[in-house]
């Protein structure tokens, strides 16, 4: 056999040299190697031979440029192979529709996870001053693992004495019940209170006001869109009265209406009133706002002793720390704001990008498959002076109307189906098509999506030899790419499917985990306002008597078990951080929570030692001496104690002397990717303003109607509400389970589209073995030895792609389980049910070409020859 020279240099030849030239320059390049060959040898002449090929370019190159093709008939030229490439597409309607459909999904599902992951990203990042923002925190020197967002005054106290500061704000959460001034609507909604500085610091959109002064003056309300709706109706609320109640009761005047807050805000809040340090009792979060190139490192040490002398009786030393606001959503587990899990949005960006390059490569895929149907048509192009720029170009503009169009289809289904997409993800956020941002990103994008996925079947089908074309041959092509594509393909499927099983399979043990305490048939309810502060003596004598009322006839019912009160849900808990006066070396932070009497039999909570709060305690002597008695869980007695804690007594910095009394079983009071922390349980007395109630087994109706009517007769002006603690501390994991909704849509969408390729190539498979299928019968081969022979080499591909995936995914998802202190173990049976899954999904999908081809009569396919 004669020597060859190098391929991919010839190859260079073709790409680079004009058709008018390449048959003579070739011809002449290849008989200058043979002599070289006998000169130098075939090495020497390999390298010669490169050399050539690219100081051709020099030569060549401008002579590549048509310049007829861009006289004055370049545009009837493009009309024609647009012309061209619509009758192309509408003629081959299979090849469109699936293309089509597959690019639209993958586009579809990369858009929408798009716009979702970046509302996510930018929480809090739509304040033209967010990176501006921080909020004051505090630590000691006792704690290492935590910083307190609360603490009173401190943001005013720095705004006073800092020129860097400027503007700052005190937030105070409230929760209040609102009527309107007919007294017709009244509801109970969450706010804040916040000083004037709030709307220059943060900008949530007015709809309207009245007067520039909002939040200055007091007694006045901003209501969000939702909230003044509620209160009244289309009526224009601005200087209309409403009645307040908190702390006590009031009348407020609505001096503006902004838009609801955004899903992107790590804040959550129906209205803000002004701030008035004299009526509201809870701690505020502060927010200074800095100015422009602030050294935030030298501010910081100004103002890291600030916090000390606010408090008299704290005698640890309190540090002052700024927490940007932009690192809030992601970055803290600070009580009351909103917060999210980078980690697991940044997968499902990836994901997203999966199964975009799934739906590409199947388009590719397709376009090489189809380019067997078309070599007789290249080639008499190329006869009758067509070049192969002009084929490269019509062969692009194909590309692009599927791509286009499929882009068009893929927003308009969006359109379509977001509502949807917000009931899955959880949460509304914003989808703006004609944002700045996102055109540029898509324009970008759409330019390297075409680019990517039409320059291959280009290059591909304008190569062809006009010789081989008119044969019928595929000039240089193989399979390879396309087993290599599908493998690629159902690797990234069968992934997906591993990890939707693990996600699955660790939100259903979060779920289903005994939590240490019972969560069944216990219910909350709200029979009075628990946040009025009733000052008059008389009237507070009333409220009391009340409560007590409540409580005994709760106890009188059969189909109420346990009654009590307590914080809830069980895993709303403050946590505090100043260390221990009697021992300043122990580093620990507790978690604080209040109880009543009745908490282990209320919650099943087992009492390990000591005792709990009771008529006995009342005149225990160590009341005498200060000292208040506390219960703690286990945790914090092994850490703290060494577990040897009944009678220890401590002085804890801002909460006072302690003394333990019980010691009960650890029980989750947070989240499960957490590990139990220690946790300090103070005595609320069993009068408590929400009572909770543990139904009897199988009398959860009879339980509930008992309630209800006790609450109308006692109090009805009220509004009936209650919480079920399972429904709560299931809403505890509802991100969570988006998140596992959203990995079971993307891998299901994923999956789909590598079965929409398998399909089509499986189509093609057989429409190319048609006449060796009808001789394989003529000779006595059965319609089962039919359907092993095109199935397998379709099923070895998803095999090898189980191979590839498997340890992959196995990897990524122990390494996510790192993420949670109680976690599942990944089990064999997830990836055997993850590759049988995806093989049944890969039999089906071939399964009716490959029977249907089984079946042919072999006379109607031999006759042709």
């Amino acid at each position: 056999m004669s020597n060859l020279p190098p391929k991919w240099a010839d190859r260079l030849l073709n790409l680079i040299c004009s058709d008018k030239y390449i048959d003579e320059l070739q011809g002449d390049m290849h008989e200058l190697y043979h002599r070289n060959c006998e000169r130098f040898g075939q090495r020497k002449a390999n390298r010669k031979f490169i050399l050539a090929a690219l100081t051709a370019f020099r030569f060549y190159r401008l002579n590549n440029i048509d310049v007829t093709y861009f006289s004055h008939n370049s545009m009837d030229i493009f009309k024609s192979n647009l012309k061209l490439s619509y009758r192309r597409l509408i003629g081959d309607k299979l090849y469109t529709i699936l293309n089509i459909t597959g690019l639209t999904v993958g586009l579809f599902a990369f858009i929408a996870i798009y716009f979702w992951r970046e509302s996510e990203l930018k929480t809090d990042k739509f304040h033209k001053n967010a990176n501006n923002t921080y909020l004051l925190t505090v630590k000691t020197d006792s704690t290492v693992d935590h910083v307190r967002p609360r603490y009173s005054f401190l943001a005013k106290k720095v705004a006073s004495k800092y020129p860097e500061v400027k503007y700052f704000t005190e937030i105070s959460d409230i929760d209040a019940y609102l009527q309107n001034d007919k007294r017709e609507v009244k509801f109970k909604a969450k706010g804040i209170a916040a000083h004037p500085g709030f709307l220059s610091i943060f900008d949530f959109a007015l709809i309207d006001h009245s007067g520039d002064s909002l939040l200055a003056n007091p007694n006045t309300i901003i209501l969000t869109q939702n909230t003044a709706h509620r209160l009244f109706g289309n009526d224009n609320p601005i200087g209309k009265l409403l009645i307040f109640e908190h702390n006590d009761t009031q009348s407020y005047k609505v001096v503006g209406v902004m838009e609801d807050v955004p899903s992107n805000s790590s804040f959550d809040f129906d209205f803000i009133v002004s701030q008035n340090e004299r009526r509201w009792n809870r701690i505020r979060f502060g927010f200074v706002c800095l100015q422009e190139n602030t050294n935030i490192t030298d501010f910081e040490n100004k103002i890291k002793t600030e916090p000390r002398g606010i408090y008299a009786n704290i005698s640890t030393k309190v540090l002052a720390e700024l927490f940007p606001l932009t690192d809030i959503y992601f970055r803290s587990d600070f009580e009351w704001f909103s917060h999210g899990n980078e980690v697991q949005i940044e997968i499902i960006g990836a994901i997203a990008i999966l199964i975009l390059l799934v739906s590409l490569v199947n388009y590719i895929n397709l376009a090489t498959v189809q380019a067997s149907k078309r070599t007789k048509e290249i080639g008499i192009k190329k006869i009758t002076g067509a070049r192969r720029s002009g084929i490269f170009i019509q062969f692009y503009i194909e590309s692009f109307l599927v791509i286009f169009l499929s882009l068009i289809l893929a927003i308009l289904f969006l359109e379509i189906f977001k509502e949807h997409l917000f009931i899955l993800t959880g949460q509304v956020f914003s989808i703006d098509y004609l944002n700045a941002e996102f055109l540029t990103k898509a324009i970008i994008g759409l330019i390297c999506i075409i680019a990517t996925a039409g320059i291959y079947p280009s290059i591909l089908l304008s190569s062809f030899s006009p010789v081989n074309a008119l044969k019928g041959g595929m000039a240089g092509t193989r399979s390879v790419f396309r087993q290599i594509s599908v493998v690629i393909q159902y690797s990234i499927c069968i992934g997906l499917l591993i990890s939707t099983f693990v996600i699955h399979g660790q939100l259903d043990f979060m779920q289903s985990k005994d939590p240490g305490f019972e969560k069944e048939s216990i219910v909350s309810f709200e029979f009075v306002n628990e946040e009025l502060r009733i000052r008059d003596k008389d009237e507070r004598e009333v409220m009391s008597n009340k409560r007590s009322f409540i409580f005994n006839e709760l106890k009188k019912s059969s189909a109420i078990a346990a009654v009590g009160c307590s914080e809830f849900p069980l895993y709303d808990f403050n946590m505090d951080c100043w260390g221990f006066d009697n021992d300043p070396d122990l580093k620990v932070s507790i978690y604080i929570g209040w109880a009543s009497d009745d908490f282990p039999e209320l919650y099943g909570v087992n009492l390990l030692e000591g005792r709990f709060y009771g008529d006995e305690y009342k005149q225990d002597s160590t009341k005498e001496n200060n000292y208040k008695g506390i219960v703690i869980n286990k945790t914090a007695a092994e850490d703290l104690f060494s577990g040897d804690a009944i009678g220890k007594r401590l002085t804890m910095a801002y909460w006072g002397k302690h003394e333990v009394i019980g010691v009960i079983e650890d029980f989750h009071f947070q989240h499960l990717s957490i590990p139990i922390k220690p946790l300090f349980l103070y005595n609320q007395g069993n009068l408590g303003p929400k009572p909770v109630v543990r139904f009897a087994k199988g009398k959860l109706r009879e339980g509930m109607e008992y309630v209800r009517q006790l609450h109308k007769d006692v109090n009805a002006e009220v509004p009936f509400s209650y919480e079920f603690l399972d429904q709560e501390l299931g809403n505890f994991y509802e991100k969570d389970r988006a998140i596992a909704k959203l990995m079971s849509s993307l891998s299901m969408i994923a999956l789909a589209l590598a079965c929409l390729g398998l399909f089509a190539l499986s189509a093609f498979a057989v429409e190319m073995r048609v006449k060796e299928i009808g001789i394989r019968k003529v000779i006595g081969a059965s319609v089962k030895n039919l359907f092993y022979m095109l199935s397998q080499d379709f099923l070895k591909w998803i095999i090898y792609s189980a191979i590839i995936a498997m340890p992959i995914s196995w990897y990524l998802m122990n390494d996510w389980l790192q993420n949670y202190a109680h976690r599942i173990s990944i089990s064999w049976w997830i990836f055997v049910l993850a590759g049988l899954l995806t093989l049944l999904v890969g039999c089906l999908t071939i399964s009716y070409h490959t029977a249907r081809a089984s079946m042919i009569n072999p006379i109607d396919v031999i006759k042709d020859e």
